[in-house]
């Protein structure tokens, strides 16, 4: 089991780096290229869609090792089976976010447009199973978001009420931001 994810890695990586260049051209023809920018590392102009090159290696590597389905297994704390995951579903998912990437790249998508193309490759996820695979994920950074909320409001209420009661307890030096009568600022 671990040879064969070992040589989907190795075939995935030569599949990649075999097409980065083809990529580079396709993206130069194109006209995909960052420029370089303030904000940027690039000190030239560097063909974009490499992420191409990425996909097809992925989608090469799957097509030779990875199921058709992925059975999951039951979490803690849920009833009956862990669901079912069709990996295909989940690779349709990944073209599509890799498409609107590369669309992206080479026209500069509006925002909309984006939004659209990563809500639809996540309801193609979604509907594949990921959820099943995501949903520990999910519960556990709902429950750490919730978590700093609760920290980051309990802290704006005592920073809140430090300010609060030391207005009221010395209500003759509450100023307002001003100087008190009789002192210097």
């Amino acid at each position: 089991m671990y040879l064969d994810a070992v040589l989907a890695f190795v075939v995935a990586m030569a599949v990649a780096a075999a097409l980065t260049p083809v990529a580079a051209r396709f993206a130069r023809r194109l006209g995909a290229l960052a420029m370089p920018s303030e904000r940027g590392l690039a000190t030239r102009s560097t063909p974009l869609l490499g992420g191409l090159a990425i996909l097809v290696g992925v989608l090469v590597a799957a097509a030779i090792w990875m199921p058709a389905t992925i059975k999951l297994p039951r979490t803690v704390g849920t009833r009956g089976s862990g669901g079912t995951v069709d990996t295909w579903g989940l690779m349709a998912g990944a073209v599509l976010i890799a498409l609107v990437g590369a669309i992206d790249d080479a026209r500069d998508l509006p925002p909309l447009g984006k939004l659209i193309g990563q809500i639809a490759a996540g309801v193609i996820a979604v509907d594949a199973g990921a959820s099943g695979i995501l949903a520990p994920m999910i519960k556990a950074a709902n429950a750490m978001t919730q978590a700093i909320a609760m920290i980051e409001t309990r802290a704006a209420l005592d920073a809140l009420d430090r300010r609060v009661t030391s207005s009221f307890a010395r209500p003759h030096q509450c100023t307002m931001g001003r100087p008190a009568t009789g002192e210097r600022k």
